[in-house]
């Protein structure tokens, strides 16, 4: 199933219109963001989504919406918002590298972020990253993380730390198109989990200009596939780093650090002591992870 709108207001592009929040826009005016958000299942969360995109403060966004194949109602979301969206499909994937991939291949915003239908972003996260994007290819923020629909802290990213873990969050992230297109392609479709994290690190090895913006630009629940997968996940992130040149005895070392950091603040909360995994995360955690 393939939908987009059609209501005269175009912005053309290679001789195919697209929506851009109802408006025409010349060359003149600011730069169009592309936001993709991918989806399978995620009913629950997905109208959170969608209008945290919708109801963001900068009018000129091209919204892409992919889902998977959903059996929920996740469809009878998306076409209760579809006015607002540039172009959305449904139908089978190869997974969430593949479905980052579409959404690429049919943006042409000068900037792309991508949030997934567990996440939303604060109202002017798009504006934020705009203000701010002269001579930067990546532009990102700090993350607020919530568990049992509270907020239970704030990740306060970091470029200067990727060669060790993924100090950036990916939700808060925009990229110019130029680097997927001509610079560094598109997600490796091999990694189901460290996909963001494998691609910043070819970001950062071609060169690309890191700009940090000290603001929560998203929000993102604790349950999420990379969270439930947490030991997949790292072992996906030490080949990412072998894969981009980090040696392997390096990529190992700091692999077990992680497993047994991640364990034992597992072990710690199960136990009832969350005081003392707040109290690290203040004080020692290469990553500041403030209380929300």
């Amino acid at each position: 199933m393939v939908n987009s709108i059609a209501d005269g207001n175009f912005l053309k592009t290679g001789g195919t219109g697209k929506l851009v929040s109802g408006l025409v826009l010349s060359e003149a005016e600011k730069p169009v963001v592309t936001i993709i958000t991918i989806n399978f299942n995620g009913a629950k969360t997905l109208a959170d989504t969608l209008r945290s995109v919708i109801g963001q403060d900068y009018p000129f966004i091209e919204y892409i919406v992919l889902d998977g194949g959903s059996t929920d109602s996740s469809l009878e979301i998306i076409k209760n918002y579809e006015q607002n969206i540039s172009y959305w499909q449904s139908g089978k994937d190869k997974g969430i590298s593949d479905a980052f991939n579409k959404g690429i291949q049919k943006a042409f915003g000068e900037f792309i972020g991508i949030i997934n239908s567990d996440d939303w972003y604060e109202e002017r996260a798009v504006s934020s990253m705009i203000a701010n994007a002269n001579n930067a290819d990546v532009l990102y923020g700090d993350m607020r993380y919530w568990k049992e629909g509270k907020p239970d802290y704030v990740f306060k990213a970091t470029h200067t730390l990727l060669h060790q873990e993924m100090t950036i969050n990916h939700p808060t992230t925009f990229v110019r198109r130029l680097f997927y297109i001509e610079k560094v392609g598109l997600f490796n479709v091999g990694y189901k989990y460290a996909m963001d994290y494998e691609l910043m690190l070819r970001l950062q090895k071609a060169g690309a200009r890191f700009v940090y913006i000290p603001a929560v630009l998203a929000n993102m629940r604790l349950d999420g596939a990379s969270d439930a997968r947490w030991l997949d996940a790292y072992k996906e992130v030490k080949q990412a780093k072998i894969d981009n040149g980090i040696p392997r005895k390096v990529a190992n070392r700091y692999f077990y650090q992680q497993v047994t950091r991640t364990f034992l603040s597992k072990t710690f909360r199960k136990i009832g002591l969350e005081g003392l995994v707040s109290w690290y995360r203040k004080h020692f955690s290469m990553i500041k992870k403030d209380k929300a």
